[in-house]
């Protein structure tokens, strides 16, 4: 587990100054609901990152168990809002539109990055301007971070995409430019807006290009 930071300053349009290999922006929007316990895990595996990005939280919590956290994080936050949503892809869009990264993202707030994880994908991206979307794997681990296993259904055969859902979000990354091609994340759906996004952008014909190599941490609880 990563320890959060002991202390922040609060900065408007917050973006961290590393720069990857491409010097893009990378755009992450974390949607939350109660998870208060996990998220400063999710905070602190975003605030290691070597690239550059923007982070924005949208929290629809209806106590301030996530606002309470997100004090020791507002050096961070280029965008967040506390506050009833239509769910969590219209939450994940918001996000986004509130954001100017090259590259797009969402992290649940009880899963988590590995520290390398936007250097190993900046890599791919700048060295393959063609490529639209990076994926990678991911582990489960449990409440306490240990291990569980690989998740299996990832596949380098990215056809399969049809078939069910061969790749796991929290280790996907996406142009911006290919979404503007086939438009934002369906509002309308709750829980596969992934696996959704991810056939509009293969039946376009976006270039996919699968990273062998864990990505993510998954909590199963």
């Amino acid at each position: 587990t990563i320890a959060p930071p002991n202390a922040s300053l609060p900065v408007q349009k917050y973006m961290n100054k590393n720069i990857g290999a491409s010097g893009m922006l990378y755009s992450i929007s974390i949607p939350a609901m109660g998870q208060a316990s996990f998220l400063p895990t999710a905070l602190s595996s975003i605030q290691v990152q070597t690239c550059r990005f923007q982070l924005a939280v949208m929290d629809a919590t209806p106590d301030n168990s996530v606002q309470d956290v997100l004090k020791n994080y507002t050096h961070m936050l280029s965008y967040h809002r506390h506050g009833q949503d239509t769910g969590q892809s219209a939450a994940i869009q918001e996000g986004w539109d509130h954001t100017e990264g090259d590259i797009l993202a969402w992290l649940c707030a009880d899963d988590y990055y590995f520290p390398y994880t936007l250097e190993e994908v900046d890599k791919i991206f700048s060295s393959r301007p063609e490529v639209d979307v990076v994926y990678g794997d991911s582990v489960f681990v449990d409440r306490e971070g240990n291990f569980l296993s690989y998740f299996i259904e990832v596949s380098d055969d990215i056809g399969a995409i049809l078939r069910g859902c061969c790749i796991s979000q929290p280790s996907c990354f996406i142009r911006r430019s290919a979404l503007s091609r086939i438009g934002k994340l369906d509002a309308t759906l709750h829980y596969i807006m992934d696996w959704d996004l991810w056939s509009r952008l293969y039946k376009a014909r976006a270039k996919f290009h699968y990273l062998r190599k864990p990505l993510s941490a998954v909590r199963v609880y």
